[in-house]
């Protein structure tokens, strides 16, 4: 099934190429539109185009980390209300996980993930169940 121009859009910034065309892939069979980005920076001009409805993020990128991101969309009053969700394979210690909690996103998402659970989680977040 493809996207429909009436879906909501879930933006996946990743700079592993794999996992953003996975996550494409998997949200359009499922009836969401994508904007795909592989950097925090790329991310950035797409929403100056358009905001998405949910953004899944990784932590680890090169130039604008994750991190460095969230803090900035949660800060500014036009983005602070979109539901961000890190997806990363950062080593989960006590700190890391406060570090990204402190940004003020709304979940954080180890991979290896199934996909089914990342899609009910976002089916909660974005009002769809």
């Amino acid at each position: 099934m493809a996207a429909s121009e009436n879906s909501k859009t879930i933006m996946i910034v990743d700079d592993d190429d794999n996992i953003r065309n996975l996550l494409d892939q998997f949200f359009k069979e499922n009836k969401y539109n994508t904007a795909l980005a592989p950097s925090s920076i790329e991310a950035i001009q797409l929403m100056n185009i358009k905001y998405p409805d949910l953004i899944l993020l990784d932590i680890m990128m090169p130039g604008m980390d994750g991190i460095e991101f969230a803090k900035i969309l949660k800060n500014k009053d036009d983005t602070r209300d979109i539901p961000i969700y890190f997806i990363t394979a950062r080593t989960d210690s006590e700190e890391n996980m406060q570090e990204a909690y402190s940004t003020g996103v709304e979940g954080y998402i180890k991979k290896p993930f199934k996909l089914s659970e990342l899609l009910d989680m976002i089916k909660v977040a974005l009002g769809d169940i």
